[in-house]
């Protein structure tokens, strides 16, 4: 895994990436440019929130942890947390934001970190997945628990995959023996999965 962190001089390691500039796309949040699309932000936040009783005191991965404004949240609860995503332009943008965090760039279709966690937290990643069978595995494997969030019957141009709500129990269940489910609808999530915009489980072995 490629961590980005400071030198002893203060300065970044990442050079001419222009994080600034960074943009909302309409599926990663980006602080600083959500101005129009509040109830995004709050739906995000959310998930956030909803696992910070989880992460208290325990080593954390935000798997596709996008610019790091969850990492940084979860991390007043972890810990210790770390973020990792494909992205070399968010890990960049958080790297920068947030130098007391450790980030890396990593695949999820095809690697992991090497050390054990006591929890993955990993909100609406699966479904961008070419192989989310490889990922889920592996969360399986190196972490004691997790906790996700997954859209139901969400078809998007930024989505490879597509599941309804029974699909996502079958899936999930293949790999934890224990799931708490619940459901988001905007910004408010309640332990049920009816009507589910969002799923949400911490599920456990």
């Amino acid at each position: 895994m490629i961590i980005q962190r400071k030198t002893s001089s203060g300065s970044s390691l990442i050079r001419n990436l222009n994080i600034i500039n960074m943009k909302f796309t309409g599926e990663r949040v980006v602080i600083g440019d959500m101005k129009k699309y509040i109830s995004t932000l709050q739906e995000h936040i959310a998930r956030y929130n909803f696992a910070l009783p989880a992460a208290l005191n325990k080593s954390v991965l935000d798997a596709a942890c996008g610019t790091g404004y969850g990492t940084k949240l979860l991390s007043e609860a972890a810990a210790k947390v770390t973020g990792i995503d494909i992205s070399q332009d968010s890990i960049a943008y958080a790297s920068n934001l947030y130098p007391d965090i450790e980030f890396g760039i990593m695949d999820l279709n095809k690697t992991f970190p090497s050390e054990r966690f006591d929890i993955c937290v990993s909100f609406e990643t699966i479904e961008h997945l070419e192989k989310p069978e490889v990922f889920l595995q592996n969360v399986a494997n190196n972490c004691k628990e997790f906790m996700f969030s997954i859209p139901v019957s969400n078809p998007s141009k930024y989505h490879l995959q597509v599941w309804n709500k029974d699909e996502i129990h079958a899936m999930m269940s293949k790999y934890w023996s224990n799931i708490s489910w619940f459901h988001q609808t905007g910004s408010y999530i309640f332990h049920a999965t009816d009507n589910a915009t969002f799923l949400l489980g911490l599920a456990t072995n």
